[in-house]
């Protein structure tokens, strides 16, 4: 369907010919891109439906009998790319890329939405080992710093890795409560390397510490045979992580 709707837009395109030459450029690139991403037996019917404006803009036969899923002219910028980078046209492992080379790959901050900053910021301190920057000259704590501002006021508060390793980890102050379980959740890997007895009871004892804190403990999973342990745990504002 998505297809059938993208491929009559550029027939518009080209039947009204008001269109500029970079927009039907970029269409006839899209429609080329769904084509190599669906499979010999989707893609034939798919053709065969094409108007025949667009079947000779993306490099079709025009005889639509004997038209071939592969016969398609894919612009350079819209190949896959294999992992080495070189351009590839079909294998299992590629992956699509929208145009080459590859864009560099950024480091990542985790976001919190969360009641009081301050005081999350230092449980996940404690959990994680990172490290609070310094507190504003004129105030004793981070909380005396927040109380200083208007209710009305953003509020953020971030956390580092000392050691650099490690996502920066940002805490936001929100009017609303959390109300549903996350999509995305933190690993703290707790047993990286332990496996059966030595693991469940090394994840068993940071629990406890964690419980200590605050947080709550909310379902042991114990090695299955296919499965390590792990430890399921919600952190003093109700956000779901794991001992892993």
């Amino acid at each position: 369907m998505i297809l059938q709707l993208m491929s009559q837009e550029l027939a518009d395109l080209h039947l009204g010919c008001a269109a500029p030459e970079p927009l039907k450029e970029r269409s006839e690139h899209a429609v080329v891109l769904v084509l190599n991403c669906i499979g010999d037996a989707d893609r034939i019917p798919l053709i065969e439906q094409m108007p025949q404006a667009v079947l000779g803009d993306v490099g079709l036969r025009s005889h639509r009998s004997r038209v071939s899923p592969r016969n398609i002219a894919v612009p350079p910028e819209s190949r896959w790319v294999g992992e080495n980078g070189a351009s590839l046209q079909s294998g299992a492992a590629q992956r699509p890329c929208y145009r080459a080379p590859m864009p560099t790959i950024r480091q990542i901050q985790v976001t919190f939405d969360c009641a009081e900053p301050a005081r999350l910021a230092a449980f996940w301190c404690e959990v994680l080992g990172y490290v609070v920057p310094p507190v504003p000259e004129g105030f004793a704590t981070w909380e005396e710093y927040h109380q200083s501002l208007p209710p009305e006021e953003e509020l953020y508060f971030a956390i580092t890795d000392p050691s650099g390793v490690g996502p920066r980890l940002l805490f936001q102050r929100v009017p609303e409560g959390k109300v549903v379980k996350n999509r995305v959740h933190l690993d703290v890997r707790a047993g990286t390397g332990l496996v059966g007895d030595e693991r469940l009871a090394t994840l068993e004892a940071e629990c406890a510490r964690l419980m200590a804190l605050g947080a709550t403990h909310v379902l042991t999973q114990r090695a299955d045979g296919v499965n390590e342990s792990c430890i399921t745990m919600q952190d003093i504002e109700g956000n779901e992580f794991c001992l892993d």
